[in-house]
């Protein structure tokens, strides 16, 4: 069982990078580095280490072209993409040749002291035959071109938090980003996410409504509400006007509990 791990990065936090690092060696026969900023630096960090090859990127604002370039050279039968922020919590023992995409336990900080966690599943192991392909510039998703059978697995993947300012930088990186992102059909959805965690109501409300009139389905628009609800809230907009967009939300999905707690 041939693994490689895809990694880009800006070696914005070298510790990090090299925790990650050996935190996959165990696991994988490859470590596959696309490196976007600091090249000859990560190059010389792993020079002796034959597992990690670390190859220059140029940089263009597009996280899935990034990626694609690093998985076009990964040579196992397998794939796992880890960010460079990110740590291997478990061992990768077994993959069922039947399936050919895994789910992982995606654990993560949600403050610098990392403390408090929360935790999801993402696409992150597939095999390196079926045509894997990210899109979208940011917040980039992973497709194929036909139905997969997938599966949830063990494997944990630990997030590391951040700072109060280094994840305003982020949204702020990411809003640059995403303004740009003319061929991604869930641009407003993602803006609207990314401005909700701001002060700016403006601009948010902009996408919101253009996530309401746009092609998004019920379940978008139900937490697009929401959220408008909250920033509604939060802007002294009166409890009319909140409970105008927590009852758009229930409308939305009449069966979700978010709105539906706060309104009745």
């Amino acid at each position: 069982m041939n693994i490689s791990a895809a990694v880009i990065t800006n070696c914005a936090d070298e510790v990090a990078l090299l925790h990650m690092v050996h935190s996959v060696l165990p696991s994988c026969s490859e470590v596959v580095i696309g490196a976007n900023a600091k090249f000859e630096y990560v190059r010389e960090m792993f020079k002796d280490i034959d597992k990690v090859k670390v190859y220059e990127q140029e940089w263009h604002k597009d996280f899935s072209r990034a990626r694609n370039e690093v998985l076009a050279k990964c040579s196992g039968d397998w794939i796992l993409v880890i960010d460079s922020d990110e740590m291997l919590n478990s061992h990768i023992e077994y993959l069922d040749e039947s399936y050919s995409v895994y789910l992982c336990r995606i654990r993560q900080a949600i403050n610098e002291a990392e403390i408090d966690t929360q935790e999801h599943y993402e696409v992150r192991i597939f095999r390196n035959d079926i045509g894997a392909e990210y899109k979208g510039k940011i917040h980039e998703q992973v497709s194929f071109p036909e139905m997969m059978k997938a599966a949830k697995c063990d494997v944990e993947i630990l997030q590391s938090g951040i700072t109060d300012e280094e994840r305003k930088e982020k949204m702020k990186r990411n809003a640059e980003i995403l303004l740009n992102d003319s061929d991604n059909p869930n641009k407003d959805f993602l803006l609207c996410q990314t401005f909700n965690m701001t002060t700016e109501i403006n601009t948010y409300l902009k996408h919101a409504f253009n996530v309401m009139h746009g092609d998004y389905d019920n379940s978008a628009k139900a937490l697009v509400c929401y959220w408008t609800a909250l920033k509604m809230a939060a802007n002294n907009y009166g409890i009319d006007v909140v409970r105008q967009w927590l009852g758009a939300s229930i409308m939305y999905e009449p069966m979700q509990i978010c709105s539906r707690h706060i309104l009745f």
